[in-house]
């Protein structure tokens, strides 16, 4: 064994000494005191127990992993790695539109009650006077009507419960997107918020690469933007109080730049194209940005 070449290994360097005793003339076979069946029966029995010890904990082992609980384990913090799985499949929140929402061109309320679903919004105008919304809810979606009882709406709840994405339709029948949350920014795709490529970009910006991003927050926007002149250029645009979802704001980028921004929403239903104009100076022109899959409109 390892340890009887260590220093000081006591009994076992002493039985060592009589094995090789035990090889000299005189030591017979016989002998009620032969050294080597001495030590080789000791040996043995020191063997044998370091064996059983062994066995013995190996089987303690091997019950006390397959005795411990799965939900034991799971409480314990999951996989080694110390990461908490969540399912693909969780189950999603109970779906319930009580509460105020923030919305891509207006503020509203709802309350439900068992399947029924009522309130109020304001658009992000200057007359901001509250309108009606009721409906019912079907499984993860909202149907039912706004102003009145002919201009129908159509919200889908998110899993978590956080958000919203829908339509309403104009009397022609034309849909126009509708999507909220109960906290800002708004989500990306919904309103103005997301990654938006560009064209026509006002050349004082010094644009990097073909994309901005924006974030909307009810009726303030945003834009944030990589410029190779003026490094990461962040400002905010305000809805203008006369046209519905008309956004305008002047970004500072440093160095005497001062740009005036506005833009638009275009008839797209799912608000992925907007057009706008810009000013720097004495220049100005017309630019226009998508999202997703959306045709940029200039």
């Amino acid at each position: 064994m390892a340890g009887d070449d260590k220093p000081g290994a006591g009994a076992a360097g002493d039985d060592s000494t009589l094995m090789l005793q035990a090889g000299s003339p005189g030591a017979g076979e016989n002998s009620p005191a032969h050294p080597v069946k001495r030590w080789e029966t000791r040996s043995g029995a020191i063997l044998l127990g370091s064996l059983v010890g062994l066995g013995v904990a190996f089987v303690i082992a091997v019950l006390l992993v397959l005795l411990v609980p799965k939900d034991e384990e799971a409480e314990a913090g999951g996989d080694d790695d110390g990461d908490t799985d969540t399912p693909a499949d969780a189950t999603p929140v109970p779906v319930d539109f009580t509460g105020e929402w923030f919305t891509n061109f207006a503020d509203m309320e709802l309350v439900q009650d068992g399947q029924a679903v009522s309130g109020e919004y304001a658009r992000y105008l200057s007359d901001n006077s509250p309108r009606t919304v009721k409906g019912s809810v079907k499984d993860r979606t909202l149907e039912g009507t706004f102003d009145g009882d002919v201009n129908p709406i159509r919200f889908e709840m998110a899993n978590d419960g956080e958000s919203f994405f829908g339509h309403w339709a104009d009397p022609q029948g034309g849909l126009h997107e509708w999507c909220g949350s109960r906290d800002t920014p708004l989500p990306d795709g919904c309103g103005y918020s997301g990654e938006w490529r560009v064209k026509n970009f006002p050349p004082a910006a010094a644009l990097e690469g073909d994309s901005i991003l924006m974030a909307q927050y009810g009726d303030t926007v945003q834009m944030r933007f990589d410029s190779s002149r003026h490094g990461e250029v962040e400002f905010e645009l305000e809805f203008d109080g006369t046209t519905l979802a008309l956004a305008r704001g002047t970004g500072n980028l440093g160095a005497g730049v001062v740009i005036e921004f506005q833009f638009l929403v275009t008839e797209d239903p799912d608000w992925n194209a907007l057009k706008g104009t810009w000013r720097s100076g004495a220049q100005s022109g017309e630019w226009c940005a998508a999202q997703g899959d959306a045709k940029l409109p200039c």
